[in-house]
């Protein structure tokens, strides 16, 4: 059981650091590599096992991050943007933060990724309620990596 958590752990954190999911042919050959190690090796059969657990639970998880993902072209622009206010906003002395679900972008040539965006309104926000739509001309900002 320590075998298996620690494999667990250790791959968890190699995954949640790297900057961008590897190709599919790493992942297969990775996959084969740790059921060969299951089904063949008894000594690190329990430890492969946490590794293999771990992957399939955050590649599964993951890979929707990368449908979602802002185009290079939408990185540190200025877009035009309908979206409807998921949540409620908190605010703070500094800024206005909340959750919106992307419905539309107005000055997109290609098709925007992500479907709901963390917005921060700095400075002197009006008064936003959950569910209003909202046009917004907001510059985002890409994922730091996978922890995001």
């Amino acid at each position: 059981m320590r075998r298996f958590a620690i494999g667990w752990l250790i791959s968890s954190v190699l995954v949640l650091n790297l900057s961008s999911i590897p190709p599919n042919g790493v992942l297969m050959v990775s996959f084969l590599l740790l059921l060969g190690g299951i089904l063949f090796v008894p000594g690190v059969r329990s430890f492969c096992a946490g590794v293999f657990i771990a992957i399939a639970t955050l590649g599964l998880s993951l890979t929707q991050v990368v449908d979602h993902q802002l185009l290079p072209a939408q990185m540190s622009e200025n877009i035009v943007v309908e979206v409807r206010i998921a949540s409620i906003p908190e605010r703070d002395d500094y800024r206005l933060t909340f959750m919106a679900r992307v419905l539309d972008c107005l000055s997109c040539e290609h098709k925007f990724g992500p479907q709901r965006v963390r917005l921060s309104w700095y400075g002197r926000a009006p008064e936003i309620r959950a569910n209003e739509i909202w046009q917004l001309t907001v510059r985002l900002k890409p994922l730091g990596s996978l922890r995001n």
